[in-house]
């Protein structure tokens, strides 16, 4: 299959996806279904480590496309968004995410689904959804297990981005390298700890997995994060009804970051 934004390099230990969108790497509908389509073919070759990584200078990507955020585009574009994230979360495939630039929004999040994380010294992480006047589900749903609840609402609410050894220190990203170390999956294979990545075992099966992702259902303009509800709220229905003879409301109402299940 020939593919218009992205470059796909398939190998039976390393394979390599470049978003090509330069300047900045903007996803969408299109790339989504390429992405989507390059990942089948690493996981029928079996390759034990997928490079994700943005062409250009700027950008390893800004995030999805502004006009897909519209009604009537939103919902197709969360749909195949986390499509392509769930897959390359639940793969066995180790994936690392190559990343410089600008890595804001939909980059950000494509990223931070990835196993590893390695930087440039130059990247710049963020969510500035917020300015559009809407959240980021799976930044909402990842960065609190991650960072810290109040870290998180910072880079949600805010919209600031993060540079690259703050987010090193904030343990969103594995390590920090020289722009020049990042060019190709060998460069990064050199650099330890990561000499043994592509080795016959290096494939996540029989590995600890994460419990399954809380923003499985993301629909229309507003993607709710959909979890469990907590077991400390029946105890606490129980309790009420005990203390006042009353019927405790139901506590069926959105979910606050309290109650997201962390990946």
């Amino acid at each position: 299959m020939s593919f218009s934004t992205i470059q796909f390099h398939p190998g039976p230990r390393v394979a390599t996806i470049v978003l090509n969108r330069p300047p900045l790497n903007i996803i969408n509908l299109e790339m989504l279904d390429e992405l989507s389509a390059a990942w089948s073919d690493v996981e029928d070759l079996k390759a034990q480590v997928a490079v994700i990584s943005g062409a250009g200078e700027r950008a390893f990507s800004a995030g999805v496309e502004v006009a897909d955020h519209a009604p009537g585009k939103i919902e197709a574009m969360l749909e195949r968004f986390h499509r392509v994230i769930l897959r390359i979360r639940k793969s066995d495939c180790v994936s690392i995410a190559a990343i410089h630039g600008h890595t804001l929004g939909g980059g950000a999040e494509l990223a931070m689904m990835c196993d590893l994380i390695v930087a440039a010294d130059d990247a710049q992480m963020g969510q500035p959804e917020i300015s559009l006047g809407c959240y980021p589900p799976v930044a909402v749903a990842y960065l609190p297990g991650a960072v810290g609840l109040h870290k998180a609402s910072e880079m949600v609410l805010v919209g600031e981005p993060v540079d690259a050894v703050d987010a090193e220190r904030l343990g969103i990203i594995n390590k920090v390298m020289p722009r020049d170390h990042l060019r190709g999956s060998r460069c990064i294979r050199r650099q330890a700890p990561y000499q043994k990545l592509g080795s016959a075992c290096s494939r996540k099966e029989g590995a600890p997995r994460r419990r399954r992702p809380p923003f499985r259902k993301s629909t229309g303009s507003r993607a709710r994060v959909v979890c469990p509800r907590p077991r400390q709220d029946r105890r606490y229905r129980g309790r009420h009804e005990r203390l006042s003879g009353e019927t405790a409301p139901c506590l069926e109402e959105p979910l606050t970051p309290r109650s997201i299940e962390t990946m």
